[in-house]
């Protein structure tokens, strides 16, 4: 229970952009620096802290996936959760889907309609037609020809949503391989992204694009498209690639990423590019026209003969717990309607960017009491 409200005097200026210092009883005092930053979690109501998916029905409603396989639908307008659904088999929630024609929600390889969990059928290994189970399958996406994809350690599955039936099984073409990224582009093909690399699905194969980066033959781990048709996924290692043709540009932990092992990449509704990993969110924008927001010059004079030219870097923001994150882990990045949330080791996150960078700075100790004496 809250014993006191009040105002401090050194916090007139916090408090009229908005934030606010509770105390409590034996519970310490808390202070919140943003009302539009908001964190559902344990105590929320969620049957534990981590969410790992979160999918939209609506400006007001959207469902949340946790580590045990819970899943809660949450009425944002009401701020409580309407219903929890478990996945079956306690599958963890890899990835979550609303698929609004069908007012149906995807997890894994089945979904929720009218009440109750359904599958899709395929074919077992000789050739009987059974339930397709998969206790994971990620990166779900619903093409242009109404097709739901998604990916997992034995490649990547193509399913007809209307026939509730798997129409493409890796297995079946030679393409059993983990799979950790998956992404249908503006023009309809379809990237794949492995530990082997990056690689475009054509003619029932994984065609390379046939770059030297080192990037584009080492672990992809997710794909996303800015609003120019540049291709940007994220790496084990190599942090970021942004690639269209013959132009490449490599955003790394010295540009200000907050590591070069990448959870996730996510262009939002205004083509900024949100990438997570395990230390930390990083905002990066770039220009209309997809160049990079900001140039450095190169840091050693040109060769003789060479043509001089500038060392683009983008424009990197990054954000942790001391911008008041409840996790540096994040999973994913997902946004709805100009909004945009996390899903992160401590909770779903209502992310709301700060106007100015927070940290917490290291005290300065000036000296050490203990029992009455200086030490």
């Amino acid at each position: 229970p809250i014993s006191d409200f009040r105002l401090h005097r050194w916090t007139v200026q916090s408090l009229v952009k908005g934030s606010l210092w509770v105390t409590t009883l034996e519970e310490g005092v808390f202070y919140c620096h943003d009302f539009e930053f908001l964190t559902y979690d344990s105590r929320f109501g969620f049957s534990e802290d981590l969410v790992n998916a979160v999918a939209f029905k609506n400006n007001e409603e959207l469902f949340a996936g946790c580590g045990n396989g819970d899943i809660f639908q949450v009425s944002l307008e009401k701020g409580q959760i309407t219903n929890l659904m478990v996945n079956p088999n306690e599958y963890n929630n890899r990835e979550l889907l609303y698929h609004p024609e069908a007012n149906a929600l995807w997890s894994n390889a089945v979904y929720w309609k009218n009440g109750r969990w359904r599958f899709v059928e395929g074919r077992n290994a000789i050739g009987e037609i059974v339930k397709f189970y998969s206790s994971k399958l990620e990166k779900l996406h619903i093409n242009s020809f109404g097709e739901l994809l998604g990916c997992n350690y034995s490649g990547f599955w193509v399913i007809d949503i209307q026939a509730d039936s798997v129409k493409f099984n890796p297995k079946g073409h030679n393409l059993h391989e983990r799979t950790f990224a998956l992404h249908t582009d503006r023009q309809q093909r379809l990237w794949v992204g492995n530990a082997r690399g990056l690689f475009e699905f054509k003619d029932s194969t994984l065609v390379s694009p046939g770059i030297a980066h080192p990037a584009f033959h080492n672990r992809v781990e997710d794909i996303d498209e800015l609003p120019d048709g540049a291709l940007v996924f994220g790496t084990k290692g190599w942090g970021v690639i942004r690639w269209k043709g013959e132009d490449i540009l490599q955003a790394t932990t010295d540009d200000g990423l907050t590591a070069n092992m990448i959870e996730d990449v996510h262009v939002d509704e205004n083509g900024i590019l949100w990438v997570g990993t395990l230390n930390g969110l990083n905002k990066v924008t770039f220009e209309a026209d997809g160049r990079p927001s900001a140039y450095e010059p190169p840091p050693t004079p040109p060769k003789e003969g060479s043509r001089p030219s500038a060392i683009r870097r983008p424009t990197v923001r990054r954000f942790t717990v001391a911008n008041g994150l409840p996790s540096n882990e994040i999973y994913k990045v997902k946004s709805y309607a100009g909004q945009v949330w996390l899903c992160t080791a401590g909770g779903l996150v209502k992310f709301h960017e700060p106007e100015e960078d927070t940290f917490a700075a290291a005290p300065v100790i000036q000296y050490l009491r203990a029992n009455g004496a200086e030490v």
